[in-house]
């Protein structure tokens, strides 16, 4: 064979291991693209399944909240009212019961036996039924009892008919402590699930831990193999004890088209195909872009609903509040006024509750501010021994105040704040203490060029294992599960501290050993102030003189404008009560008040707009905002409104008094 035959051979062999090695590179090459675009289509499923879960979570969980707190308004009515009669009982449950369209009725079992009923009508089997007869019911009402708090059972067959969800929570007597029985309420599981699965399309749902036991408990809804698919979504949904387990399954119809069309674009069209991926890749990046934004939109709209809890909370506490304080200037008996300082000490309590939760809200979406300005070091230690002090000694504590004699007296930084964070820590302190001493230390420091507070607050208390404290400063949770049941609280004191002290560029340690105490160091870098230019402390105000001033009150709660006329009474001013904002404006027209307090949320005119026609009319007048909308936000928009300034709910006497000293109109009694 010559040269001449040789070469054809040879290109040949060259030529199809050319057309070979082409096959196989776009072979490969489509086999990886597609591969790419099946992981990037999987991802894209499995993010579109988040986002819907989070929807049906959040969706799920606000209903629950708001079934769920139907039981503590019950168990609070009962315990003050352990003899209701079932007249009284339907008629507090029916005002409960406004637009909940999927609780099945709400009853009270007085010694496990069911007494009370609401609604009747389709429930009378119920009524009478025993739990300790009832193994399988008595484990539940027995573990809400020992735990003290909200227990979910079921779904289970109910007497009565249907499937149901029951919420039990113990209920002690105000008046002895005894416990009286459980409060229930039965949630209508199918109305529950439909309601919510109306407003997501698109999704497989399930649900699993029937009496909420989680993971480990059964079906609730859905189809079981969710829980095993790599493609579906999973979360859990923390009841206040236990938990369920949701999962979910967004749909794709056209899953089974794409693949082959892909193949036959990578096959024919790599350029095109190229391009497409490289679209793709942006499309899938801008989702996750989306899926941040709603993240943060949803999280928004939780601080926006925790702002508004803060709202409908702080309402009628103005009335509570407001009474108790109203009663402490009576001349009330040693009983009375026995009462009384329990009644002011739970609702403080509850007042600092919903301020933890609000401060948490506001740190979550970055909003809370640290304030620079002098202040003086002494009134911050006089407020935290003053309001300390009566719980140390209540519990046979000594608390000690140790301050550096060498310490300046004036300093550069948020008084408020740093107040809150010590507070907090003493309180703790002397909570998880039986007996001993609570002790605070103040002293200075240098770092560099720059000034330092050093305070260590130590007590004799329980103390913490090195895996307790690394739980501290998580959010709702205590060292153990038993520390909230033994001393409550809602798990975000040492949170708010350490998110304040990290605000302020400070730093936070603990020390501590199983029953040898707690010792917690506060380092914050903060400038000493060598002139007196702090403001000092100062006495409560004395009754304002209003004698012949008119005053004007726009409120549409009356108890409200009960209390605020009870606490105007002794200035001898004239109140002028208006229902609404456009009331306000008839009276202001006809009376001419010295003196505006105006509320915000009322019905037809509110009262921004209510205050914006007012200062068309008069620009002078003082006009305070009157409200329980008290973030900073709130705040600042109402001063951009017009408002002279701003008085929260519950109102405090000392602050009215403060205000309406400070005004023109008046002045202080002689």
């Amino acid at each position: 064979m010559g040269a001449g035959e040789i070469c054809p051979v040879l290109m040949a062999k060259k030529y199809k291991r050319r057309m070979v090695s082409v096959c196989a590179f776009f072979l490969l090459m489509g086999i990886s693209l597609l591969y790419w675009l099946h992981q990037a289509q999987r991802q894209e499923h499995l993010a579109h399944s988040t986002d819907l879960l989070a929807q049906y979570r959040a969706l799920l969980e606000e209903a629950l909240v708001q079934d769920l707190a139907l039981t503590s308004s019950l168990k609070s009515y009962i315990s003050v009212e352990p003899d209701l009669s079932q007249e009284d009982y339907a008629k507090f449950a029916r005002d409960l019961l406004t637009q909940r369209n999927h609780i099945r009725n709400m009853g009270a079992a007085r010694d496990f036996i069911i007494s009370h009923m609401y609604p009747l009508a389709g429930n009378e089997a119920a009524l009478g039924l025993n739990f300790r007869a009832r193994s399988e019911q008595m484990a539940m009402v027995q573990k809400a009892v020992d735990e003290n708090t909200i227990v979910l059972a079921g779904p289970l067959t109910l007497v009565q008919g249907g499937q149901g969800i029951i919420a039990r929570q113990p209920v002690f007597r105000s008046d002895n402590g005894a416990l009286w029985g459980v409060v229930s309420v039965v949630i209508d599981a199918d109305r529950l699930f439909k309601s919510i699965e109306g407003h997501i399309q698109g999704a497989r749902f399930a649900i699993r831990g029937k009496d909420a036991l989680g993971a480990d408990g059964a079906m609730i809804l859905g189809d079981p193999k969710l829980f095993t698919l790599s493609a579906a979504a999973q979360a859990q949904v923390h009841l206040p004890y236990g938990a369920w387990q949701i999962a979910a399954d967004a749909d794709d119809p056209t899953s089974q088209r794409v693949l082959p069309v892909a193949v036959a674009l990578v096959m024919i069209l790599l350029f095109v195909l190229t391009v497409k991926v490289i679209n793709q890749q942006q499309a899938y990046e801008q989702e996750l872009l989306d899926a941040k934004g709603r993240a943060e939109a949803a999280n928004q709209e939780k601080s926006k609903f925790l702002a508004h809890m803060s709202h409908e909370i702080r309402t009628p506490m103005n009335g509570v509040v407001g009474v108790i304080q109203l009663l402490e200037r009576e001349d009330l008996t040693a009983g009375q006024q026995e009462l009384l300082s329990a009644a002011q000490s739970s609702a403080q309590n509850l007042m600092a509750v919903i301020n933890d939760i609000l401060d948490f809200s506001k740190i979550e979406a970055r909003q809370l501010e640290i304030e620079t300005r002098p202040f003086n070091l002494d009134d911050v230690l006089d407020y935290i021994t003053s309001n300390i002090k009566g719980a140390a000694e209540g519990k046979g504590l000594r608390f000690e105040l140790v301050k550096a004699s060498d310490i300046h007296r004036f300093w550069l930084g948020d008084e408020t704040r740093i107040g809150q964070v010590l507070l907090n820590l003493v309180s703790n302190a002397v909570k998880f203490t039986g007996e001993g001493t609570v002790r605070l230390d103040v002293r200075a420091a240098k770092e560099g060029t720059k000034g330092q507070l050093v305070f260590e607050v130590s007590d004799e208390g329980i103390g913490m294992t090195p895996e307790e404290m690394a739980r501290l400063f998580r959010p709702f949770t205590q060292a153990d599960a038993s520390i909230n049941r033994r001393f409550g609280g809602t798990g975000l004191g040492l949170v708010i501290v350490k998110n304040l002290v990290d605000l302020m560029d400070g730093n936070i340690q603990v020390y501590s050993r199983p029953g040898e105490g707690t010792m917690f160091r506060v380092t914050l870098p903060l400038t000493a102030e060598e002139r007196a230019t702090a403001a000092n402390g100062q006495t409560a105000p004395k009754v304002p003189d209003l004698r012949g001033k008119t005053v004007l009150h726009a409120e549409d709660v009356d108890i409200n404008s009960m209390i605020f006329n009870r606490m105007m009474t002794p200035t001898g001013c004239t109140i002028v009560r208006a229902h609404d904002g456009e009331e306000a404006l008839n009276r202001f027209r006809d009376h001419k008040p010295d003196l505006v307090f105006m509320d915000i949320q009322m019905p037809k005119v509110d009262g921004m707009t209510a205050t914006a026609a007012l200062r068309a009319l008069d620009g002078k007048v003082p006009i305070f905002a009157l409200t329980a909308n008290v973030t900073q936000e709130d705040i600042a928009e109402y001063l951009r409104s017009g408002f002279s300034g701003v008085l929260a709910k519950p109102t405090k006497l000392s602050e009215l008094y403060k205000l309406l000293l400070a005004q023109d109109i008046t002045a202080p009694q002689l």
